[in-house]
């Protein structure tokens, strides 16, 4: 029981910290965007797209290994920092390389060049902190990983704000980033490898690097490798080959409601996932444990992320108005991207849950059967329909992945789609039923009142149905929360010896 309680408050933290810096995150962007306008961003944004690629070189699943295999040997933990390390200068070196093809020109490096070569060494950095983040992940330390995440995004979207009064634009960018993109900036990553490195008080000199572990790392890392690759390459695969197409303000925009559809996979997807691939790695050889607790998260998932992303949707013109009208562009594109931002959080756990219990082959072909149909595709979509037929694509993109997943996931676990699709499936048609029918009665002149009227209408009517759709169910939960979180009142009574 402690250590299920240890887990669930690793959870709620997670939540906790994870929620504050995200609407820290989405308020402080906002800030930024209406700030800088659009220019800084037409700069930079193909420019980080190319950065996150090649950063994702260095994706070899090493914390999922760390958890994967036993780890409690200092031969394992020296040799997996090893590995870390030498992966990271390998990638950064094609990342140099990289920057000078595409953007040298006349003896100068420019914008786009300085720009992947600056975050590629702030990325170095970054995966000095690899085992010491998996081993504070092995031991549920959930709380103070949340905690650092928090704090280093704010600090990090702060400094740009403060740089973009200060007058200093793009470099900003670099310096605390924005949206999603802070946690690549110098600010986030300076802070969070300090202090992870303090909290696992980890010792790795002399470098070593063991046959065995090292064959063991690399065998399972491969495939990881692999379907980290066609995963990165898959969601950002459309940005890249956009500006061949479109201008780079259409990226921009593009770029803007892209990650405000993200919010609802970063609601909840993305905070947790730390903790639930912790969670599956701990029962991956119980079939009945591991599908109940799939369930759970998947139910938790689809509960949260799927109105996040009606909400959006229905208040699109609210939230573009409040930024400001140089990104008014950005409103017809919340439609377009939907079906993609209602299906990206299904994919995103279903793969992590898979990588865990060393499925790697089997997720790499799927998401190279899911690319192969997206390079044929999205270029097409774009040369015929714009940004328009990227978005749509990329929706179709997340169903066919969704698709070959649950199969892969049907090997190991028990899937009920009933259980986790229907009640939320009802209370979005009400919720948006009722976002187009009743609203209008109520809309008044302010903005920010007419968004608020909106949202509460919207969630209200959700969360409504909801409850009369599964009341016993959501107890029965609660329930199972509440058993877990109980404290051990009585202390255990001694034995009592024998005369």
């Amino acid at each position: 029981m402690a250590d299920s309680k240890k887990i669930l408050k690793g959870l709620f933290y997670t939540l906790g910290s994870g929620y504050v810096a995200r609407a820290a995150s989405v308020v402080l962007t906002f800030l930024i965007r209406r700030e800088m306008g659009t220019d800084p961003f037409d700069a930079t944004v193909w420019a980080m797209v190319v950065f996150v690629l090649l950063s994702n070189l260095s994706q070899f699943g090493l914390i999922h290994a760390f958890l994967h295999f036993p780890s409690d040997t200092e031969r394992f933990v020296r040799t997996h920092f090893t590995v870390s390390l030498l992966i990271s200068l390998l990638v950064f070196a094609v990342s140099c390389v990289g920057a000078f093809l595409i953007d040298y020109r006349n003896g100068h490096l420019g914008w786009t060049g300085t720009v992947i070569l600056a975050m590629s060494g702030i990325f170095v950095f970054r995966s000095l902190s690899i085992t010491p983040e998996a081993i504070l992940r092995k031991t549920f330390e959930h709380r103070s990983l949340s905690l650092l995440h928090g704090f280093g995004t704010i600090a990090a979207l702060s400094g740009t704000l403060w740089l973009a009064h200060s007058g200093a634009g793009a470099l900003g960018l670099i310096v605390g980033g924005w949206s999603s993109f802070s946690a690549f900036s110098g600010i986030y990553v300076v802070l969070f490898a300090l202090v992870v490195w303090r909290l696992s008080r980890l010792r790795i000199w002399p470098l070593s690097l063991d046959r065995t572990v090292t064959r063991q790392l690399l065998g399972f890392g491969i495939w990881v490798w692999l379907s980290s690759q066609l995963q990165n390459f898959l969601w950002y695969y459309d940005k890249l080959i956009m500006p061949a197409y479109v201008s780079a303000t259409d990226l921009t925009l593009y770029e803007n409601t892209w990650w405000l559809m993200q919010i609802p996979s970063a609601l909840i997807t993305h905070m947790i996932m730390g903790y639930t691939v912790t969670v599956y790695a701990s029962v991956q050889h119980d079939r009945e444990k591991l599908s109940l607790v799939y369930t759970r998260a998947a139910t938790i998932i689809v509960r949260v992320s799927a109105p996040a992303a009606l909400l959006l949707i229905v208040n699109a013109e609210p939230i573009v108005t409040l930024m400001g009208p140089a990104w008014s562009g950005s409103i017809p594109i919340f439609l377009w991207l939907a079906p993609y931002a209602f299906l990206r959080p299904l994919i995103e756990d279903g793969l992590g849950l898979l990588w865990t219990i060393g499925q790697t082959r089997s997720t790499a072909l799927v998401l190279a059967g899911v690319m192969a149909f997206a390079v044929v595709a999205i270029p097409f979509a774009a040369g015929y329909a714009g940004v328009e037929g990227v978005a749509y694509t990329m929706g179709l993109v997340a169903l066919i992945a969704v698709l070959g997943i649950s199969q892969v996931l049907r090997r190991f676990i028990d899937l009920s789609p009933t259980r986790v699709f229907l009640a939320p499936l009802l209370a979005i048609a009400g919720a948006g039923l009722a976002a187009v029918y009743l609203y209008p009665a109520l809309q008044t002149r302010s903005t920010f009142l007419d968004l608020m009227t909106k949202s509460a209408l919207t969630s209200l009517t959700y969360v409504s149905i909801l409850w009369i759709a599964e009341k016993r169910y959501l107890i029965e939960m609660w329930g199972e929360i509440r058993q877990i979180m109980a404290e051990q009142s009585e202390p255990s009574k001694p034995e009592t010896p024998k005369t």
